[in-house]
């Protein structure tokens, strides 16, 4: 794939019922996203804020998807647009826990999971998140993607990383800035329940690599930062 800029534009709207045990965690309003990249996501933590185990469903629309682009998610495992648009079965959340849910826009998906890069457009996606016992403990979530031409340098210059491949198999590139007045950071791997995975130095080239062949399938996070801040935090996928 192409080396891509990470930047995206994402406007979220939820709606919780009253008695809701799920919360989303993820506040992101604006984000922008270019034709450069081939997967532009939005990713929170879904809460189960209850004092018992919790297994939630997961349904998307996609009705106002652009027809330029196709879709992808990951909860449990990573689901692709070749399946139905009303996914039955539940990832469990345990009491007072959460659980990693990102929902994807790509260019066109081949057979081995590959994708290209976006065309310019607008698209939007919901994912609802069902209570398998109780179908009125419910949130949803719409996520408005906006793929646009990139128009300044500037623009360009707010990018901190991107992954390729996303997902990955055996071997992750990630791509990123650090500021000029570092000569190094440190990237951070995290699975989904917070373990730390692996920690390594990175410094000025912008290019890093992480071998995937040990870790188990599903999604994970990492996170760039510096003595002083952190630059970005993300996720990729890992698939077998």
């Amino acid at each position: 794939m192409k080396y891509i800029f990470l930047l995206f534009a994402i406007c979220i709207a939820t709606t919780i019922s009253v008695d809701a045990q799920t919360m989303i965690e993820n506040s992101t309003r604006t984000k922008k996203g270019t034709i450069e990249q081939s997967d532009v996501h939005w990713e929170s933590n879904i809460v189960n804020n209850s004092m018992n185990p919790v297994t939630y469903k997961v349904v998307i629309n996609k009705e106002g998807l652009n027809p330029l682009h196709e879709f992808y998610f990951c909860w449990d495992n990573c689901y692709g647009p070749g399946q139905a648009e009303s996914y039955p079965f539940g990832q469990q959340i345990p009491a007072n826990g959460s659980f990693l849910f990102s929902l994807h826009v790509v260019g066109p998906i081949d057979e081995e999971f590959n994708f290209t890069i976006l065309k310019e457009g607008k698209s939007t996606l919901c994912g609802k998140f069902i209570n398998v016992n109780d179908p009125t403990d419910e949130v949803e979530v719409c996520i408005d993607y906006d793929i646009v031409n990139p128009t300044s340098v500037s623009e360009r210059n707010q990018t901190t990383s991107l992954v390729t491949p996303n997902p990955a198999s055996s071997m992750a590139t990630i791509r990123y800035e650090l500021p000029s007045t570092n000569s190094t950071g440190t990237l951070t791997l995290y699975n989904v329940t917070g373990t730390k995975m692996m920690e390594k130095t990175i410094d000025q080239s912008g290019l890093t690599s992480i071998n995937t062949t040990a870790f188990e399938q599903g999604a994970y996070y990492y996170t760039i930062s510096t003595p002083n801040q952190v630059i970005t935090r993300s996720t990729f996928q890992v698939i077998r």
